[in-house]
């Protein structure tokens, strides 16, 4: 067992290999298997006494799939406060402007106007804060049909380590828990933390798009790298080492465990990797199955021999701080995800294994 990276998963963890359900009934490469596994942790005397029943499961169901909604209004809020914010601007520089040139302010060069500027940037802003509303939706869809939730594969409870805990899920609550310590309680995790629609997006140009790869090659791929030397150093003969099983905590978005599942030197010397990430962020877990998601969509439409692309359009400087700012025009910056290297990634591997990537969360 190889464990790469050293953040652990402090209060979950969630299991899935790659997921979901397909756009239309008639693609088959999405199997239900493929879903989310959950452990939680709960106090002992419940575990003791059998008091979990079916409708816990329920619950924590329904409490992943309100968290999830909560984060993806959060972004709503936090873009119509931007709004506000530049609605302010532009009054303010309409009465500056008045003040300094009165009645003849319309006889300047428009183009020239802080409040001309302004407007052009507020229509800009809204443009692009309806994008990344789409792409937060649609990284935080949860999938469920006929009233019957398949959130998860099945959910594990696992005894507390906390001493003499008395809630009634230690690590669940109302999963404000997830993410991080944040000065101004618990429901601040959703809003500042690691839980937030912002830290999707972050988290998703990070990972998943083409202008971010030199950060990822400085900070990921050298993992993957060490991984290839050292598995392969013998020419991957030895048999103990064709089944390869790796663990990586706070896989976050996913991409080095994707990127160690999928990866080519890998596979051509016969070892099979199988990866398993981990990540305490119910959040973080359902953005990295949706982004798989459309990656097997993609896959499925090379397969149909049809040219539809199923990639996603973000702006991920959006909503940086106005601080300082030189150059209002990079926080216009647009990336798409998932990137061509991940795509055909996954081409390379189906072609070389026939399957999809042994893949769980």
């Amino acid at each position: 067992l190889v464990v790469v990276m050293t953040i652990s998963s402090l209060l979950s963890s969630y299991s899935s290999s790659v997921p979901l359900r397909p756009s239309t009934s008639s693609c088959p490469i999405f199997a239900t298997a493929f879903q989310i596994q959950a452990s939680v942790s709960v106090p002992q005397q419940q575990l003791s006494t059998n008091r979990l029943l079916n409708h816990d499961t329920d619950k924590i169901e329904t409490l992943v799939k309100e968290k999830l909604n909560r984060i993806a209004t959060g972004y709503q809020i936090h873009g119509e406060k931007m709004k506000r914010t530049l609605e302010m601007e532009l009054e303010l520089s309409g009465k500056v402007e008045k003040c300094f040139m009165g009645d003849n302010a319309d006889g300047h060069n428009q183009s020239l106007l802080l409040s001309t500027k302004l407007k052009e940037k507020k229509v800009r802003l809204e443009e692009c804060l309806a994008v990344n509303d789409r792409v937060v939706h649609q990284l935080l869809a949860t999938n469920s049909k006929g009233g019957q939730s398949s959130l998860f594969r099945d959910v594990q409870f696992i005894p507390s380590a906390a001493a003499g805990s008395t809630g009634e899920y230690d690590d669940l609550g109302q999963l404000m828990g997830n993410g991080g310590l944040v000065e101004g309680g618990e429901t601040k995790k959703e809003t500042d933390g690691y839980d937030t629609a912002l830290q999707v997006i972050h988290h998703t140009a990070r990972d998943w798009t083409v202008g971010a790869a030199p950060c990822r090659d400085e900070t990921i791929l050298w993992i993957v790298r060490a991984i290839v030397q050292y598995y392969t150093r013998d020419g991957g003969s030895n048999d103990s080492r064709n089944d390869l099983r790796v663990l990586i905590p706070g896989a976050g978005l996913g991409r080095l465990a994707y990127e160690v599942a999928t990866c080519k030197d890998l596979i051509v010397k016969g070892v099979v990797p199988h990866v398993e990430a981990n990540d305490s962020s119910v959040t973080m877990i359902f953005a990295a199955q949706n982004v798989i998601k459309m990656l097997q969509q993609q896959q499925y439409q090379h397969q149909q021999e049809e040219n539809r692309q199923l990639q996603s359009a973000i702006y991920p400087f959006l909503s940086d701080p106005q601080v300082n700012e030189i150059d209002a025009r990079k926080r216009f910056e647009m990336e798409v995800f998932p990137d061509e290297h991940a795509v055909d990634s996954y081409k390379c591997y189906h072609d070389l294994t026939g399957t999809h990537p042994n893949l769980s969360f």
